[in-house]
């Protein structure tokens, strides 16, 4: 009896070792610096101003409160990426996850934190925004000019309709929850970035 107890054990430390290593990283491809200048590079404790347009004295503050590697492991290519994390005063947190896609595309994908559902997507492929994205070489708002805007719409959800322009970050919004019987929301511009 004493034989079986033990013959199991060794059995399932040697199935466990068969398993399947991942391949040896032989080259690694990095985001685009196109791709950081949108969503990636600002500090921790960077915080945007909004301003409601429809409704003057409707505020609302997002802060980036983490970033974090997202690298995958495709075949022995290491493809790095990241999951920005934001706080919302008013409206819903959420993530911002920009990553490689296959070959050489790069996703950026937008969805509220607690579902990962309602996204806001954008795509580029060899340098190029999809078609389904709005692209300005210039854009100008309230005085304000912004260079090199993408604008996607939404898959549903609570964010609709949103605006990045490079090395601004996210310019413009549209922001609608339903739940709880209560419609809030707003159509939010960037007045203000704070910077930590």
């Amino acid at each position: 009896m004493k034989r079986i107890f033990i013959t199991i054990p060794v059995l399932l430390i040697a199935l466990m070792g068969c398993r399947e290593k991942e391949p040896e990283i032989t080259h690694t491809i990095e985001l685009s610096e196109e791709m950081k200048a949108y969503f990636v590079d600002y500090e921790v404790g960077t915080k945007w101003i909004y301003q409601d347009t429809l409704d003057g004295n409707n505020f609302d503050t997002i802060e980036l409160t983490q970033i974090e590697p997202y690298n995958t492991n495709k075949k022995g290519v290491l493809e790095k990426g990241y999951i920005l994390h934001y706080k919302a005063q008013k409206s819903s947190d959420f993530k911002v996850s920009v990553v490689r896609g296959q070959d050489v595309n790069f996703n950026i994908n937008m969805y509220t934190a607690g579902t990962g559902s309602g996204s806001v997507y954008f795509e580029n492929v060899n340098g190029e925004w999809a078609d389904f994205l709005t692209y300005y070489d210039s854009l100008e708002i309230k005085d304000t000019v912004y260079y090199q805007v993408i604008g996607s719409p939404s898959s549903g959800g609570v964010y609709n309709l949103v605006h990045a322009s490079k090395n601004a970050g996210i310019i413009f919004f549209i922001y609608r929850d339903y739940s709880g019987g209560i419609s809030k929301g707003g159509d939010y511009l960037l007045i203000k970035t704070i910077k930590p």
